[in-house]
């Protein structure tokens, strides 16, 4: 059996993001950032007897909003906890954050369903409404090196979904339905939901759309579209 060994490597020195010493943590921008750091991040595998496997990261947090500056990555580094905001003392806060055991960012699944659990989901930004914008990467039985995985309508681009979307994908034993915004939530008047499956030719992924009628009346499909 080969063995393997995975790392996220900073190529630059960091710096810290929605720090704890912040009322910024505890904004939406900051919600699965905090507390961080930033920096030029690659994704290498390290195999005996192979080149290393190296997936730069960094290009990818610009498909979305985050606090990471134009062109860096971003991960948390040190949890959050619901009391953090109750110490009105910034640096005890910030000294007791600091001395916490590290998030774990690389939590191997099988998101594909190919049998192999070699991929794990990354979040690079957030949405409007504070929910997680996740793509997932590693490899797959299909393409052996490291990647982004894609949709079969759109091989050409990451698949980017709401955390709580992959995990239902991960969860399923098919198609599934989950809710991606729903009437009045931050203002929407649409009900969107992602029919998501994982399938012998890749991942499927499609949205659809429905209007906000009012109360008793049934929703009304507005459009279709393959993510």
């Amino acid at each position: 059996m080969t063995r393997e060994r995975w790392r996220l490597e900073w190529r630059t020195p960091t710096k810290e993001v929605c720090r704890p010493e912040t009322d910024e943590a505890a904004t939406c921008p900051c919600n699965g950032f905090a507390y961080g750091e930033s920096g030029v991040l690659d994704l290498v595998r390290a195999r005996n007897g192979a080149p290393d496997d190296r997936l730069p990261l960094s290009p990818l947090f610009q498909l979305a909003d985050s606090p990471a500056d134009g062109g860096l990555a971003a991960v948390a580094r040190w949890p959050q906890s619901p009391s953090d905001f109750e110490v009105r003392d910034s640096t005890e806060r910030g000294d007791d954050a600091r001395r916490r055991e590290p998030v774990r960012v690389m939590t191997f699944r099988d998101y594909d369903h190919d049998g192999r659990a070699t991929e794990f989901a990354l979040q690079i930004g957030t949405t409007p409404c504070g929910q997680s914008a996740d793509i997932v990467v590693g490899v797959s039985s299909s393409k052996p090196l490291l990647h982004v995985f894609t949709s079969v309508a759109h091989p050409e681009r990451p698949l980017i979904l709401q955390g709580r979307i992959w995990d239902a994908l991960l969860r399923s034993r098919g198609p599934v339905s989950v809710l991606q915004v729903e009437c009045g939530d931050h203002g929407s008047d649409e009900h969107r939901e992602v029919r998501i499956a994982a399938t012998n030719g890749g991942i499927e992924a499609t949205l659809f759309v429905y209007d906000c009628p009012e109360h008793g009346t049934p929703r009304r499909l507005i459009s279709t579209e393959q993510m």
